[in-house]
């Protein structure tokens, strides 16, 4: 189902805004993200109360620390029932592994859900050339040889990585925009079609729903747009 595949993004600093776009978006609208800004507002007990709505989350802080400190963060992510959990690749490998190792064995120990747990490459608001592709493909590298699920990437390199890496090391895209919508400041943007033809096994909207007049009518629209591919 492709509702399931699409995240919206809560970027936003209010805690009302927020609850009031998850009822506009009603039933339909499955999976959120919620990033460094609104988790410093509201805490888990957003989280938990969005998951006993049946809501999936995307814990999107980007971990890059030491290793016993992103265990710990990921660990109280893992409790509150987060299902996505990212983290800077740039931490290296053998960090990346232990704190993958440390989460997988606290869910077994728990009986917990293993979130996946994916890595950060290359933000979408950075230009995109040969060097930009090389740094992504070396960082989904680390990413895989610690063990973690998959990458962030923009849709630009999806293609590439589902090649090297095969179909099971999951892509989560953001970066996307419909072909009449404003870029923003992103630089390696797509629409959902192309995203997902290219392989992406997520994608990541916000500001062209967010933003928009009727979030519901915007949200409707990511969703036929990515029909186009499936």
């Amino acid at each position: 189902m492709i509702h399931d595949k699409i995240i919206i993004a809560l970027d936003t600093d209010s805690e009302e805004k927020a609850r009031l776009l998850v009822e506009q978006l009603g039933d339909e609208a499955v999976f959120y993200k919620i990033g460094i800004v609104l988790f410093t507002k509201v805490g888990p007990a957003f989280i938990k109360e969005m998951k006993k709505r049946g809501k999936k989350i995307f814990f999107d802080l980007k971990f890059f620390d030491i290793p016993n400190s992103m265990a710990l963060a990921s660990i109280a992510g893992v409790e509150a029932g987060v299902d996505i959990i990212n983290y800077h690749c740039l931490a290296g490998e053998e960090s990346l592994r232990e704190v993958q190792m440390r989460v997988a064995e606290y869910c077994v120990k728990g009986n917990y859900k293993l979130p996946l747990l994916i890595g950060v490459t290359v933000l979408t608001s950075v230009e995109g050339d040969e060097q930009t592709r090389a740094r992504v493909l070396s960082l989904c590298h680390v990413a895989k040889n610690a063990g973690l699920a998959g990458v962030v990437c923009s849709p630009m390199e999806v293609a590439a990585i589902k090649k090297i890496y095969g179909k099971d090391f999951k892509t989560v895209v953001p970066g996307i925009r419909l072909p009449e919508g404003k870029l923003d400041d992103q630089k390696r943007a797509a629409s959902p079609s192309i995203a997902f033809k290219n392989g992406a096994d997520y994608i990541v909207v916000g500001r062209p729903i967010i933003q928009a007049t009727n979030p519901k009518d915007a949200f409707q629209a990511i969703v036929q747009d990515g029909l186009n591919a499936l």
